[in-house]
């Protein structure tokens, strides 16, 4: 295997996925085979290192042949560094440095480590400390091609928990030295320049992770490695990283591959476009006028307004398959878009009107002013609007391999479906309109969430249908992906209650506009429990029967009931105002049932999550896992449990017989921790 495919592109191309173009004529015209025993043939003629190494880095400025460079062999240390970037990347290296200072760190931190010219001959005499200094006086020996230190403990976090790693310190800035991108470099022996493939410094995450299969190929479409997880995790088939589910999810994609030509021409494609998504995110209120603070909503009373997770911006390709630009209209920067044209916020027409009603009731009964304080829907939540069926629709122009009968078999499930029973069907020329409501079909979200989330099923995804959790990644904006349910302040605005709302057509998804005026956002969003701490805490209070008795109202459960009732807001009076900053501060511990309104509003507390680690210990102990693993279905009673991807089965402990131990941990925890677990009583009864 390797990246044959390559050999099917122009120099143009070539070059604009970062090839230089020397190299790229050499591509594109045989006399630089792509397969991976020819590149690794050149790559051993340049003396290049066997290891693969990584370097986390911002997006902007990615490593360069020419330049010195720290590296690391745990590619979670180095991603700690690209994570300290609003868009940071990891990129595998390779390299040809074989005369390197030595250093033991010994698991020191890259402040503590020492050495001196009786270790490392050449450099400056007396006891250096800390890598910078220490690679400093390396390079200006002039007798080192960089350094290697072992053992060390560095990462941008630099806690007592960091893995020990082997981190070396390349000097590409030497004309002796070759730096490499692993995955993606051509290794031509002629090329001197300073890019790293000859290449653009394409990141892991994005890499080119495919692109086709020699006729020997033992694997799949992507490597072995780190990548192969990255293009799992990215496209739903795995869940978590864990060994265990990641050999499982592997042994399934590369029998896919195999066996399902449509799979692996969805896989091909994408492989050639590097598994990118490719979008433009638009931005409005970045603060350059200042953010509004709790304080500023004092005295007014505050009404959540739902918002699904998407941007404003354009999308061009999914997840490497390319499409016609797809035009996203946003959920939370509406607001902010049409300030100063009296547009509030959008809905369809008798959403628009509930909600419209709720502000001027919520106006009469406190005698103030309303603001309308925007909170997060679920992840999922943006299937009802446009952008997700219309991307996905849109993919089947080039997923064109896929069978006659697996369309049918999903024409067919959504048919049966309420509401759908009339969809024409995947290839009618008039699918796409059914499902925006254009040209004399109805405009209805539900059609779009059945349409999207059964395709979205695994066995679709894995027929090569369009993927499902891309689309939904590829239209969500990124400073919303990790918010969580409820989460409020990224918009704020005043309704107009002196007009009415009323019909536009602005947006594809939504019919109607309630009047209104942009004010402002948050510089960061709070928890619904703090935004709308009042209405929240009275509704936890709520109970709902369940299988063990009345069970508090959930904080899902609070969330909704909130936005929905009628009698769902908050006055942001002197109450509030105590609560809000009660919230800010650190409060004595004191035992409380979990579930029960807190200051934590309803989200994990510190002393929840210590309490949590404290009872998976005991389980440890005991030899027993803390949680279950999500690859396998448990038996109740029965000491079984089946692999959800292989279909094998193994002794395990019962789901009831855990949840029963685990009870009793934590009602024994309790009385150290304070918090108390209705839920542990009723695991141990």
């Amino acid at each position: 295997m390797g990246l044959l495919s390559l050999a099917k592109k122009t120099v143009k191309e070539l070059v604009e996925l970062g090839y230089p173009e020397s190299v790229a004529k050499k591509i594109a015209d045989g006399t630089l085979p792509m397969d991976d025993a020819s590149r690794e043939a050149r790559a051993s003629l340049m003396n290049m290192t066997d290891d693969r190494l990584y370097r986390g880095h911002n997006s902007g400025r990615p490593p360069h042949s020419n330049q010195d460079m720290f590296m690391s062999d745990s590619y979670d240390n180095a991603f700690t560094y690209a994570d300290a970037f609003p868009y940071g990347d990891v990129t595998p290296l390779r390299h040809n440095a074989k005369d390197l200072a030595y250093v033991n760190a010994g698991g020191k931190s890259d402040r503590a480590v020492t050495t001196n010219s009786l270790k490392n001959p050449g450099i400056r005499r007396g006891v250096i400390r800390g890598t910078d200094d220490i690679v400093e006086a390396v390079k200006y020996s002039d007798e080192y091609q960089g350094t290697h230190f072992n053992g060390i403990r560095d990462d941008m976090h630099n806690s007592s928990s960091t893995e020990r790693a082997n981190v070396y310190n390349i000097l590409g800035s030497r004309p002796d030295v070759k730096i490499r991108h692993a995955d993606l470099a051509a290794f031509d022996p002629q090329y001197t320049g300073p890019n790293i493939m000859g290449g653009a410094a394409l990141p892991i995450t994005a890499g080119l992770l495919a692109g086709g299969q020699s006729d020997d190929a033992d694997a799949g479409i992507i490597r072995q490695g780190v990548p192969d997880v990255l293009r799992l995790l990215q496209s739903g088939m795995l869940q978590t990283d864990t060994d265990r589910a990641t050999k499982a999810a592997l042994k399934k994609y590369d029998n896919l591959l195999a066996t399902n030509p449509a799979f692996a021409h969805r896989e091909e494609l994408a492989g050639d476009n590097l598994f990118q998504t490719v979008r433009e995110q638009s931005e409005f209120d970045l603060g350059q006028d200042g953010y509004l603070t709790m304080d500023d909503l004092r005295d007014y009373t505050i009404v959540p307004v739902r918002s699904d997770r998407s941007m404003i911006g354009t999308i061009d390709q999914v997840g490497g398959i390319e499409i016609p630009r797809e035009t996203v209209q946003g959920g939370f920067q509406f607001p902010m878009l049409h300030k100063g044209t009296g547009r509030g916020w959008g809905s369809g027409e008798t959403v628009a009107r509930g909600q419209h009603n709720k502000f001027i009731q919520a106006a009469e009964e406190t005698g103030r002013e309303v603001l309308a304080a925007v909170n997060m829907m679920g992840p999922d939540s943006i299937n009802f609007s446009t952008p997700i069926a219309r991307q996905m629709q849109k993919q089947f122009d080039q997923l064109d391999k896929i069978p006659a009968a697996d369309k049918a078999e999903f024409d067919a499930e959504l048919r049966s479906i309420k509401g759908n029973e009339d969809w024409p069907g995947i290839d009618s020329p008039e699918a796409m309109d059914w499902l925006m409501g254009t040209n004399g079909n109805e405009n209805i979200g539900k059609r779009r969430t059945a349409y999207s989330t059964t395709m979205g099923k695994a066995k679709y995804r894995d027929k090569g249908f369009p993927n499902y959790k891309e689309a939904v990644d590829a239209a969500t904006h990124s400073d919303l992906i990790d918010l969580n349910l409820g989460d409020s302040g990224m918009a704020i605005y005043k309704p107009d209650l002196t007009r009415d709302i009323y019909a536009d057509d602005w947006h594809d998804t939504y019919s109607h506009v309630m009047p209104g005026e942009y004010v402002g956002r948050l510089e960061r969003p709070v928890p619904f429990g703090q935004m709308f701490s009042g209405k929240y805490d009275s509704l936890r209070n709520e109970t709902t029967k369940g299988k063990t008795g009345p069970n508090n109202y959930t904080h899902e459960q609070a969330v909704d009931a909130a936005n929905k009732r009628k009698d769902g807001f908050q006055v942001a009076d002197d109450d509030w105002a105590a609560r809000v900053r009660a919230l800010d501060e650190s409060a004595a511990p004191t035992v409380r049932a979990v579930g029960a309104p807190t200051a934590d509003s309803g989200l994990l507390s510190a002393q929840l999550n210590n309490h949590d680690e404290a009872v998976d210990q005991h389980m440890r102990n005991l030899g027993i896992d803390p949680r279950e693993d999500p690859m396998y279905d448990y038996g109740t009673f029965l000491p079984v449990r089946e692999n959800i991807v292989t279909g094998e089965s193994e002794m395990a402990l019962g789901s009831a017989f855990r949840d029963m131990i685990r009870g009793l941990f934590d009602i024994a925890e309790s009385r150290k921790s304070g918090v108390f677990r209705p839920d542990g009583l009723f695991e141990v009864l």
